[in-house]
């Protein structure tokens, strides 16, 4: 039986970057300094981060619970990406939103909050925490990416936009398969639609 392939990690989304410009791959991240090294690990931050802000059922915590500090302040993680209401509680919580690092009652129009309130949280995460398709997604539109902005010409980068859609569609797939989503529900159904033509 032949042995399926691993995902890749950050190294190896690192190698595959490099390669598309022609440099030779590295083993570890200890020499940032290499300017070519330092721009690949920000190009795949920046596309992870794009990819995961539209919440994903890796990333999303629904009726997640969110409690005010001795001030009444709900301060948020540095790693939320969005908050939103949770919509089956919406008719008896607050229209909230993220204002900096703090969520904000735009009812009340105050930072204070009295009481717990329960929200749907889309996290960012580190590219190892993400699953395989979506790990492969990302390490592909940020080649292309960094071959764009490394050497200007996409057409070199090994990468055509087909490889990308097609990366693309194994991640929908993957996420099809592993949530839980309802088309019943417009909310759900409207993430959902969104994620596929956006």
């Amino acid at each position: 039986m032949a042995t399926l392939p691993t995902s890749l990690t950050e190294l190896e989304a690192v190698n595959l970057m490099l390669s598309v410009i022609g440099e030779a791959p590295i083993n570890s991240f200890s020499d940032e300094t290499i300017d070519d090294i330092a721009l690949a690990r920000t190009v795949l931050d920046d596309t992870l981060k794009e990819t995961l802000e539209l919440g994903w059922h890796v990333n999303t915590d629904e009726e997640y619970p969110l409690t005010p500090d001795g001030d009444g302040f709900i301060n948020l993680p540095a790693n939320v990406a969005r908050v939103d209401i949770d919509r089956r509680h919406q008719h008896s919580q607050p229209d909230v939103v993220q204002r900096g690092s703090r969520l904000y009652d735009r009812d009340d129009r105050t930072y204070v909050f009295t009481a717990p309130i329960k929200v749907t949280v889309i996290w960012y995460l580190a590219y190892d925490e993400v699953d395989p398709a979506t790990k492969r997604f990302v390490a592909i539109r940020a080649a292309r990416k960094f071959a764009e902005r490394t050497v200007g010409a996409p057409d070199i980068s090994g990468f055509t936009e087909r490889d990308e859609l097609e990366a693309k569609a194994r991640m929908l797939e993957a996420e099809s398969d592993v949530s839980d989503h309802n088309f019943m529900n417009e909310y759900t159904a409207a993430r959902m639609l969104h994620r596929i033509i956006g």
